[in-house]
Order: C-alpha cells, then sequence, then structure tokens
C-alpha cells in the first residue's frame, strides 16, 4: 500500500551547487535531494533523531571496537600461565595381597585396631597393596 506521490523539482544555480551539496552533507543528509524533501515534508525532527541515533551508534561501535583492540593487544603480549603442579613422573609397581591370606589380614586388623583405618574402611577392604617407589622405599595402603 503506497502513496502515490508527486515529483518537484528545484533549480539552483551551478555555482552554488557545490557549496550548498556540501552544507547540507555535513548536516547528516545523503543527497541535495533528500535535504529539500524532508525540509518540504516538515520531517526535520524526526531527521535530526534519527541522525543522533545514528551517531550514537557509530560512536558506540568505535569504542567497541577500540575496546576489543586493546583487549587483543594484551592478550597477545600477556604471558602464557604456566602450570603450577607438574604431573608425578613416579612410576610404580606393587602387589595386591588378597584379605584371604593371614598375612594382609594381621596387618588390617593392626591397622584397624590401632586406629589407622576405620571401620568401613576395615569391611570393604580386599586387602593390602604393597609397593616399592623409585627410591625403593616400600609403601603399602588398603587395597579396596
Amino acid at each position: 500500500m503506497t502513496k502515490k506521490r508527486r515529483k518537484v523539482q528545484v533549480s539552483i544555480p551551478i555555482d552554488e551547487y557545490d557549496a550548498i551539496e556540501k552544507r547540507w552533507k555535513s548536516y547528516g543528509f545523503s543527497s541535495v535531494a533528500e535535504a529539500a524533501r524532508v525540509m518540504l515534508m516538515g520531517d526535520l525532527n524526526e531527521h535530526i533523531k534519527e541522525m543522533r541515533r545514528q551517531m550514537s551508534a557509530i560512536e558506540r561501535m568505535e569504542e567497541l571496537q577500540a575496546k576489543r583492540k586493546t583487549s587483543k593487544q594484551h592478550g597477545e603480549t600477556k604471558p602464557e600461565r604456566t602450570k603450577t603442579t607438574e604431573p608425578t613422573t613416579k612410576k610404580t609397581t606393587g602387589t595386591n595381597f588378597p584379605r584371604s591370606m593371614e598375612q594382609a589380614e594381621r596387618i588390617l586388623k593392626r591397622w584397624f585396631d590401632n586406629g589407622y583405618i576405620d571401620e568401613a574402611k576395615y569391611k570393604n577392604a580386599k586387602g593390602v597393596r604393597q609397593w616399592y617407589d623409585d627410591d625403593g622405599e616400600l609403601h603399602q595402603r588398603v587395597w579396596i
């Protein structure tokens, strides 16, 4: 549903046209014809509001681009974080002694009586795990 329109022609002296065009373009109009249409239709306030919205949007976009640029620069110059904990490289081999072995049961009973393990661990234990680390030190733990 378009409105019927009528074209209007305006004559401007050729030697003044460049100055007029420059002035109206500096106000934010895309052409002299657009400026004339806005002026004749009485929509100048709406045009000014729209121009302010556009300028505000452009300024915000420029600010965001500047922030993103500084953020990228900061990211490029920021030193790389190193891990604070290094994985253990010690390899251990050990043996599991099942609870059915008398020695493993005695060790579990002694740990329970001395309070090194609680009743739940004592009841759920499958046996004792024993291993030597790289330094040749003997370790024993509850095998669950």
